[in-house]
C-alpha cells in the first residue's frame, strides 16, 4: 500500500498510543503557499520548517504515545529531505495514501488500527506553540470516549483522535472550508460515536494570522520560529 517503514506487531494491552503529526516536505512553493505573496515561496518554505522542527522537538519529548511523521509524498526525496531535517534515532515516518485530505486520513487511521492501536491521534505541524497538555487530553479523553477533536478558528480543526476505527467520519467532508469541524461533529452523532472537544487554537494560514500568532507568541516555546519571525518582523512593531 505504499507506507514505510513500519514492522507489524501484534494487538497487546501494553501497546502505547500513537500520535501521527501531519507534514510535508517543506519545498518552496509545496507549503503556506497563502502566506504568499506577502512573503516568498522560500520564507515560507523556511517558516514552515521552523513551525515542523520545533513542534516535533517539543513533542519528541514525550514518551507515553508513539510519533510518527504522516507524510505526502509528492517526489521520491520527500522521505529522506524529511529525516535529514528531523534527524531523531527513533522518530518514524508513514505515507500517506489517497487523492484527497479525507482519503489520507481515513486510510492513515484504517492502517494503525490494523496494527492494533486503540488510540490514536492526528495533528496538524504548523501549531509549534500547541501546549502539551492539549495531546495528553487528547489522549486521556480517548480512554472513555470515541472521537476527540480539536476546532481551529477557522472552521476546520488542529486535531483528530479516534478510540474506535469508524473511519467514515472523513467522508463526504467539504475540506479546506469553515464547515469542516461542524460537518465533523454531524458525523459524530450520525455514527453514534461519543466525543470530547478540546479547546479551540489557532491555525496559521494567511499573512494576518502570521502577524497575530508572532503577536501573542511566548518567548523560548518555539525556538527556531521565533527567530525566524523576529527576524522577518525586525521592522514590525509587536502590538
Amino acid at each position: 500500500m505504499g507506507f514505510v517503514p513500519i514492522v507489524k506487531r501484534k494487538t497487546t494491552n501494553s501497546m502505547k498510543p500513537v500520535l501521527l503529526i501531519a507534514a510535508k516536505n517543506p519545498l518552496p512553493g509545496n507549503v503556506k503557499t497563502r502566506l504568499t505573496p506577502d512573503i516568498s515561496h522560500k520564507q515560507a518554505s523556511e517558516l514552515y520548517t521552523c513551525f515542523l522542527q520545533d513542534l516535533v522537538e517539543r513533542v519528541f519529548s514525550l514518551t507515553e504515545f508513539e510519533t510518527y511523521i504522516s507524510f505526502s509524498q509528492n517526489s521520491e526525496t520527500d522521505l529522506e529531505d524529511l529525516k535529514k531535517l528531523l534527524p531523531y534515532p527513533n522518530l518514524k515516518f508513514q505515507i500517506q495514501e489517497g487523492s484527497d485530505l479525507g482519503e489520507k486520513l481515513k486510510n492513515s487511521f484504517d492502517y494503525f488500527f490494523s496494527l492494533g492501536y486503540n488510540r490514536i491521534v492526528i495533528v496538524g505541524s504548523d501549531h509549534p506553540d500547541l501546549p502539551l497538555n492539549i495531546l495528553h487530553k487528547a489522549f486521556e479523553n480517548l480512554q472513555k470516549s470515541n472521537a476527540v477533536i480539536g476546532p481551529a478558528n477557522d472552521g476546520g480543526y488542529y486535531l483528530i483522535g479516534l478510540s474506535k476505527p469508524e473511519t467514515d467520519v472523513f467522508e463526504n467532508i467539504d475540506w479546506s472550508t469553515a464547515v469542516v469541524f461542524s460537518q465533523t461533529i454531524e458525523k459524530f452523532a450520525d455514527l453514534k460515536l461519543s466525543h470530547d472537544v478540546l479547546r479551540v487554537w489557532s491555525d496559521v494560514d494567511d499573512y494576518e494570522a502570521l502577524l497575530k500568532f508572532w503577536d501573542k507568541l511566548p518567548k523560548g516555546v518555539c525556538p527556531r520560529t521565533e527567530d525566524f519571525l523576529e527576524n522577518l518582523f525586525k521592522n514590525v512593531q509587536k502590538v
